[in-house]
């Protein structure tokens, strides 16, 4: 007697491809999406510039030595390499929209640039 696989039901292949197509839809980000978190990171990097423009007046170094030598070269370089920086990353996180949520995105892209804007408010504040 040959067995055959059950094709219908939960294991059914095509079940589990329609599954996963939309899946993979409901990941993809809209053009709006994107929008928000370029301007969500974009104001955390701005924040961040602030941020350490205020720390760097009251006697705190830069501790990334990139930055350091961008600031030397005047508060315009530094503001560059930053936003030059935030684009690079935003394009990343655009190119891996594919296998990538929303939340995840969010998630990561506050922690990421959220995290020298909250060192630099504690020596501010402290």
């Amino acid at each position: 007697m040959k067995m055959t696989p059950k094709t219908s039901g939960f294991w059914d292949p095509e079940i589990y491809r329609e599954l996963e197509k939309r899946n993979m839809e409901d990941k993809r980000l809209k053009p709006k999406h994107l929008a928000v978190i370029f301007a969500v990171t974009m104001l955390l990097r701005v924040l961040d510039w602030v941020t350490t423009s205020i720390a760097l007046e009251r006697g705190y170094i830069e501790a990334n030595p990139f930055q350091s030598q961008l600031m030397s070269m005047g508060p315009l370089y530094y503001f560059a390499g930053q936003m030059l920086g935030t684009i690079a990353v935003s394009l990343l996180l655009w190119i891996s929209t594919r296998y990538t949520s929303l939340t995840e995105i969010l998630a990561f892209d506050t922690i990421l640039f959220s995290v020298p804007v909250l060192n630099n408010l504690t020596l501010i504040l402290w």
